[in-house]
């Protein structure tokens, strides 16, 4: 069963963006604990959470142990894609940069504008004026006449679908086997 995206974040200092939708880490954190306490409880016997936004790791490191705990014959995971199955060498991350755009061509490339990354962009990037946060980022510009505004990490303008697949390809596999392993010991 896959479902639904929680499309909105929690932490990481983003709220300044315009459209970034915030709630709180322990609304979030609440969320997170309970769907994944009813899963498990209907019989679900591995769960994998994985966070699109690194922050979201820190919110359910603080809420996943308990519930891990409490079914000690289920599968937990949770995670970033550098996380999720363990530390995880052959990926990297980033913040809107080559990494996070080639997934989302790969997965969502009706909202993925690779022509929006230009300069000339005005102020009106930032709803209530520019917010000082290099100081908390070092290495993002919040100057959104910069081609690269909002990322961290290689160029977004050198992403692509077809390694955006490669990473996915990659992390579902890695997923997959671990989560086959765990159900294929817990029936024999």
């Amino acid at each position: 069963m896959l479902l639904p995206v929680m499309w909105w974040g929690a932490l990481g200092g983003h709220g300044a963006f315009k459209w970034t939708h915030y709630q709180s880490d322990a609304a979030a954190g609440e969320i997170i604990a309970t769907m994944t306490d009813q899963l498990l409880r209907f019989g679900f016997r591995a769960v994998a959470l994985l966070a699109g936004h690194y922050p979201w790791q820190t919110i359910m490191d603080q809420h996943l142990p308990a519930i891990r705990d409490k079914y000690p014959q289920a599968l937990v995971l949770w995670g970033t894609e550098l996380t999720i199955n363990g530390d995880e060498p052959d990926l990297r991350g980033d913040h809107a940069a080559r990494e996070e755009t080639s997934l989302g061509l790969h997965l969502l490339s009706e909202f993925v504008d690779m022509k929006a990354m230009h300069s000339g962009r005005g102020d009106e990037s930032w709803p209530g004026g520019r917010p000082a946060i290099e100081p908390i980022f070092p290495g993002v510009t919040s100057d959104p006449n910069d081609p690269l505004f909002a990322q961290y990490g290689e160029d977004a303008r050198t992403a692509s679908a077809e390694h955006g697949k490669e990473v996915s390809d990659y992390l579902v596999s890695k997923l997959t086997e671990r989560i086959k392993r765990h159900l294929g010991s817990a029936c024999g």
